[in-house]
């Protein structure tokens, strides 16, 4: 079985929102957009994103990523 077929929507979703981030420019102080854009964007829900984003948030554990995230 092809292992990305069998990857959840949030971990590609979560993946995606890593691309993001690494490509944000964070001394300009910039965010993620809202959640509803980033669902529309990726083709996800926003229950989606949000399960990412916690996934993120722990991942990160001392770095949360709260301060990029508007809601």
């Amino acid at each position: 079985m092809d292992p990305l077929k069998t990857t959840s929507l949030s971990a590609r979703a979560q993946e995606a929102i890593m691309q993001i981030i690494e490509g944000m420019d964070l001394a300009q102080d910039n965010k993620l957009p809202r959640e509803e854009l980033l669902a529309s964007q990726l083709g996800v829900s926003r229950t989606t994103i949000r399960q990412a984003l916690d996934n993120l948030n722990r991942w990160q554990a001392g770095k949360p990523l709260e301060n990029l995230v508007r809601r």
